[in-house]
């Protein structure tokens, strides 16, 4: 008979942020550089690219240290700036 009824319903859809799976450096010299490399995974998928980010001073600045269109394994040389001998603790996260 060509009759139809409609609901209307509300469907939230969620940005997830994506997962660090693993971070390491390597030693450096005072004044270097350091590799930080790592992988990542992200449900989000249409999200790309993302920006990996590392803070040598506890969190509260981050520079960039490059950025990725593949979800999976980074690896990049960034200047940690440190100008005395110490162990340094470096945040990683992917924005």
């Amino acid at each position: 008979d060509g009759l139809s009824t409609s609901y209307v319903i509300n469907v939230p859809v969620n940005n997830v942020a994506p997962t660090l799976a693993s971070a390491s450096a390597t030693n450096s010299t005072v004044g270097g550089t350091t590799t930080i490399s790592g992988s990542f995974s992200d449900p989000g998928v249409v999200d790309n690219p993302w920006t990996v980010q590392v803070s040598f001073d506890g969190g509260s600045t981050y520079v960039s240290a490059g950025t990725v269109s593949i979800q999976g394994a980074f690896s990049f040389d960034v200047a940690h700036g440190q100008t005395v001998a110490d162990d340094y603790t470096a945040i990683v996260r992917v924005v």
